[in-house]
Formats: structure tokens, C-alpha cells, sequence
């Protein structure tokens, strides 16, 4: 569906649902693989803990050492197979940007499937509760509520949101710098008009018409 995306105006569409599906795919597949581990191995946990044989960030600590070269693997298998064959932005720099971000996303999604399955009493609940609990996250990163019209009160939402800061930094990421191609018939250039002649023929145009700006890269790595 998404095979080498073209640079024309189409991929002003394609490459934003791309990028969220993979953050989405990244995400639930994180929190879905460890949400058994607490309620499997609590009474294994609580007996040695009991008897002083280790701390519980000892415990929490080894398990994300020992997941986290695993982690490291299946990111950089599932991102390189996924951006060569969209057809991402080409350029080492621009790949590993990716693939930095895509293992944040998925160390954050990893933390809260962490957060469930501790407070989860049994496997059943957590298996329910762990699909729906990033979905709030995933409404307001900036896909599908489109970033600067986010109501006042549900604003909060975005700013914890991963799925926010990661979409931002991808889209940078890959537009920045490219050109697009427009229809013959195209009579203007606008990143604010949302008609449906909107032209876009820059990178820029397309950042700024999702409302992303690039001095917020900062920011975004470290939210």
C-alpha cells in the first residue's frame, strides 16, 4: 500500500499514515509483549523479595537490561525493512534519526505495558486494558487531531503524549529539504490554504501545514 512512495502530492498523504501506522505498530506490539510479566512472576517477585534476596529496581533493572539488545534487534530489523521499502527519505543520517526515535517510542511503549501489568491483578485484565491504554496518546499526536486545534482542555493530552513528539520529529525528518511535484493543472503553492487544489512543493510547506516546526526537535527528543 505504501511500496515507494512517489514525491508528488499523494505523498503528502501516504507518508503521514506511513509514519503513524509504524509508531502505532511499534507501540501496541511493545505494550502486548510484556503485559504477562507481573502477573506471571508476582509470586516468584514477592517470595524473594520477602526474603531480602533483591530490591525491586534490581528486579525491574535486570529485566530491561537483559529485554533491551532483543529490543535493539527487532527495531532496527522492523525499521530498516519498513523505511527502504516506503521509501523514506534517503540518507544515512535520516535513517538512523529514524531508527533512534522508533526504539524511544518503543522503550516508552515498553514502560507502559510495565505500568499495567503491575497494577493489573491477573493476566486477563491486563490483556484488556493494555490495547486501550495508549489510545488516547495515539488520538492526539497530531494524525488525526491535526496539532494547533486541539481543544484548550484536552490540550494535556497531546503534551504526554508519544505519539506527539514522535510524529513531529519524524515528519521533520523526512520532509525536510525534499521537493514535491504538482498537477499540470495546479494554479498555487500554500501551506495554510486546505482546499482541495492545496499544491504543496516543498518539505517546508508540508511541516508547517500540519503544524510541526523544526525548533521543536528538542523538545520532542527529550518529551
Amino acid at each position: 500500500m505504501y511500496l515507494q512512495a512517489d514525491y508528488d502530492q499523494s505523498r503528502l498523504q501516504n507518508i503521514p499514515g506511513a509514519i503513524i501506522f509504524i509508531l502505532i505498530q511499534l507501540s501496541i506490539s511493545s505494550v502486548i509483549a510484556v503485559l504477562q510479566t507481573f502477573p506471571l512472576e508476582t509470586p516468584v517477585f514477592l517470595r524473594d523479595h520477602q526474603n531480602c534476596l533483591y530490591r525491586t529496581s534490581v528486579y525491574y533493572l535486570s529485566k530491561t537490561i537483559t529485554d533491551f539488545p532483543f529490543l535493539i534487534i527487532q527495531v532496527f530489523i522492523f525499521g530498516l525493512i519498513c523505511y527502504f521499502m516506503i521509501g523514506l527519505h534517503s540518507g544515512a543520517d535520516r535513517f538512523f534519526t529514524f531508527f533512534g526515535i522508533c526504539l524511544l517510542v518503543s522503550m516508552i511503549a515498553i514502560s507502559l505495558g510495565y505500568a499495567v501489568s503491575a497494577g493489573a491483578p491477573n493476566v486477563s485484565v491486563a490483556l484488556a486494558i493494555g490495547p486501550v491504554s495508549f489510545i488516547p496518546f495515539m488520538l492526539f499526536g497530531g494524525f488525526f487531531i491535526k496539532s494547533g486545534t486541539v481543544p484548550p482542555y484536552l490540550v494535556w493530552i497531546q503534551y504526554i503524549s508519544w505519539f506527539y513528539y514522535s510524529f513531529e520529529i519524524l515528519m521533520i525528518n523526512e520532509w525536510k529539504g525534499t521537493t514535491l511535484s504538482c498537477p499540470g493543472n495546479a494554479t498555487f503553492s500554500s501551506s495554510q490554504n486546505t482546499s482541495a487544489e492545496i499544491c504543496l512543493r516543498d518539505g517546508d510547506g508540508v511541516i508547517k501545514y500540519f503544524g510541526f516546526n523544526e525548533d521543536n526537535i528538542a523538545r520532542d527528543v527529550g518529551g
